[in-house]
């Protein structure tokens, strides 16, 4: 394929830099020629979802906006907003043009000389030059091209028919008598004959086609999915073949599935998968937002298809009130099919302490009221106490880790792992009473993640602030016998340490086939101004692996702005990140971001674009899971603004998408 493609799509990108609102878009009343379908372009079943949110569900052109950004011809002004209702420009349409003959298989000549002057420096100049060096653009009778000026719904019609016909080598034809009443004598008359009788363009109601019209991003991808459909059919040009990363549609609704909780805010903090095939997310529901006081533990399961489990609780999924607030960060699936999640709760309105909390649900959805209190488990520390990850051993003994304040002065807190007995009571052979508590660097330590070794050994991941030198904190991971002590062969005394950066974090933990041991989350720079997925990875014994990235150690730019918020390893031990992505450090455009690794580091270009596939689906991405050949990503729905979300519930919802991995 021509290198020039990544730039022309790039280009593409910058294709309205301000929404403006322009006329209604138009909609066929039944007179005049009819567009023609799209569905051999567009098929349905394969054509990748976008999720802008600015593309209403309802939208006219929804489905084409997908079906054009799927080829490649168009592309977002990012990853959260199409801007449909901006006027297209005549250097914006040239590219979009230049990458509809790239994708259909076509070319376009040299260009012989700079033809215009006007258009210098411009993003869209090559495409332009080529373009008219192939006749099918023509500057204006003032000997410019005028590339910043709206292109016309007259000119969008030569223009398509030009470009089909430079594509196909055979002209288009024109019916016998008029086709609209108002493009008599036009220049571009003919044309729009043409486009019309191919069913490319139809006119706007009552027999008219306003020529002189500006033409919007939306409507522009409903005519160009109209010339792909007419390319197919010729027998030139094939939409895109599936590849890793795609949505799978086989799963939920175009590849995802929403599950509202009747809320204004929901959101899935962990997935686990159950033996049976079934998909159980976790997570909290509120009244009002993130930061409502009243928010509660909220638990759903899914069939593998993404449709509700009715089994559980009735409709697939469940609400527990406890305490004054309370939330869950992890889910756990037992082999017999019950749920234990866990997550954070605040005894008692206005009291700063809060404990960890552990929930087993029965198959059914039911609270289980032979673990611990009616189902609960509550665990109080010398300070408050936040539970980040829960694993279950293969003895059925439950290990969480999180962080407990120690001093309200400094804000010093230390690293926290408790395990449990299969009942809910503490387990007496693990640390004193059950838990042991690291004191990694004598101030604030986070735990984010929690995995266990072949060998029955525990590792925590977290970060730890720096006392003193050019970082300000650094990532960890502290290995812990089956008993609860620190194993001190592991690292140093026990502890691997990282520095990267000014900052770090560390919030997903996962072990490879080898024992390797991998670290994600993210590292910024001084000013916190730029944020990047970060993972680093150790041997066995904690040692940073040298073969790995670059010095153990790989950085990635997922989007302006990203962060790793879980890590899953797949069967061919590649490493699968997920996180939130970023347009700028004023947190706009929040994203998923889903980057595949290859075992040494090293991004997997067979998968999405890159390695990487960004979607505004919703905000941010907070766990994944893999089996066999798919990958579930789980987070949340978060409108932006609630009232143009299109395809989900405008209130928030949690929110699990499938991904091919193959």
């Amino acid at each position: 394929m021509p290198s020039r493609i990544p730039a022309l799509v790039a280009a593409a990108a910058l294709v309205a830099s301000v929404l403006t609102t322009g006329p209604a878009a138009a909609t066929h009343d039944g007179s005049g020629p009819h567009p023609r379908a799209t569905d051999d372009s567009c098929p349905a079943a394969r054509v990748q979802p976008t999720f802008f949110g600015d593309v209403a569900a309802a939208s006219t052109h929804r489905s084409s906006i997908d079906c054009v950004v799927w080829w490649g011809v168009a592309a977002g002004r990012s990853a959260s907003q199409y801007a449909p209702l901006a006027d297209v420009s005549r250097g914006q349409m040239a590219t979009l043009l230049a990458n509809l003959l790239t994708r259909t298989g076509g070319d376009l000549p040299a260009p012989t000389k700079d033809h215009f002057d006007d258009d210098d420096g411009s993003v869209h100049e090559d495409s332009i030059n080529r373009l008219a060096e192939a006749g099918i653009v023509a500057g204006r009778t003032d000997g410019t091209y005028g590339h910043r000026s709206p292109v016309e719904r007259g000119a969008m019609a030569a223009f398509l028919v030009r470009t089909y016909e430079h594509r196909s080598g055979a002209a288009l034809q024109r019916p016998t008598g008029r086709t609209f009443a108002d493009t008599a004598g036009t220049t571009h008359e003919v044309s729009i004959d043409k486009a019309a009788a191919a069913g490319i363009a139809a006119g706007i109601g009552g027999g008219a086609f306003a020529p002189r019209r500006p033409v919007q991003r939306g409507q522009v991808a409903s005519f160009l999915a109209r010339v792909l459909d007419l390319a197919v059919e010729a027998g030139f040009g094939q939409p895109p073949a599936a590849r890793p990363g795609d949505f799978d549609p086989a799963f939920g609704d175009r590849g995802a599935t929403a599950v509202p909780f009747g809320s204004a805010y929901a959101e899935a903090q962990d997935v686990a998968l159950a033996p049976d095939g079934t998909i159980v997310l976790a997570g909290r529901s509120s009244g009002d937002d993130d930061q409502d006081p009243t928010a509660h533990v909220a638990v759903a399961r899914l069939r593998a298809d993404g449709t509700p489990d009715l089994s559980f609780s009735g409709d697939g999924r469940v609400t527990t009130v406890v305490g004054s607030t309370s939330g869950a960060d992890a889910v756990v699936v037992q082999p017999d099919g019950k749920v234990v999640v866990g997550g954070t709760v605040q005894p008692v309105v206005g009291d700063l302490d809060t404990d960890f909390l552990l929930i087993r649900y029965d198959a059914d959805g039911s609270l289980d009221p032979t673990f611990g209190r009616g189902g609960i488990v509550t665990s109080s520390f010398r300070g408050p106490g936040h539970l980040s990850d829960l694993v279950l051993q293969p003895d059925g003994r439950l290990v969480a880790g999180g962080t407990a304040l120690v001093d309200r002065g400094t804000i010093a807190s230390d690293l926290v792992v408790a395990r449990y007995l299969p009942d809910g009571s503490p387990d007496p052979a693990f640390g004193v009473d059950g838990r042991t508590e690291v004191d990694v660097r004598g101030g604030p330590d986070h735990l984010g993640a929690l995995a266990l070794q072949p060998d029955g050994t525990i590792l925590a991941a977290g970060t730890s602030d720096v006392p003193s030198g050019p970082s300000e904190s650094e990532v960890t991971v502290v290995r812990f016998r089956s008993d609860g002590g620190v194993d001190r062969s592991f690292g140093q005394d026990g502890v691997a340490r990282t520095e990267t950066g000014p900052f770090e974090s560390a919030q997903g933990i996962a072990v490879q086939s080898d024992g390797s041991i991998v670290v994600a989350g993210s590292n910024s720079d001084a000013g916190r101004t730029v944020r990047r997925m970060l993972l680093v990875r150790y041997d066995a014994t904690g040692v940073l692996d040298p073969s790995f990235g670059s010095g153990g150690v790989v950085v990635t730019q997922a989007a302006p702005q990203s962060e790793a918020t879980d890590v899953a390893v797949d069967p061919q031990d590649r490493l699968v990140v997920v996180g939130l992505g970023l347009d700028d450090a004023n947190e706009s455009g929040k994203s998923w971001v889903v980057v595949r690794h290859l075992p040494d580091g090293g991004r997997d270009s067979s998968f999405g674009e890159g390695g990487v596939v960004r979607s505004s689906i919703g905000r941010k991405a907070n766990a994944v899971a893999v089996r066999g050949g798919d990958i579930l990503v789980a987070g949340c729905d978060c409108p932006f603004p609630p009232s143009s979300r299109g395809g989900f519930e405008s209130r928030s919802s949690f929110v699990v998408a499938r991904l091919r991995s193959a």
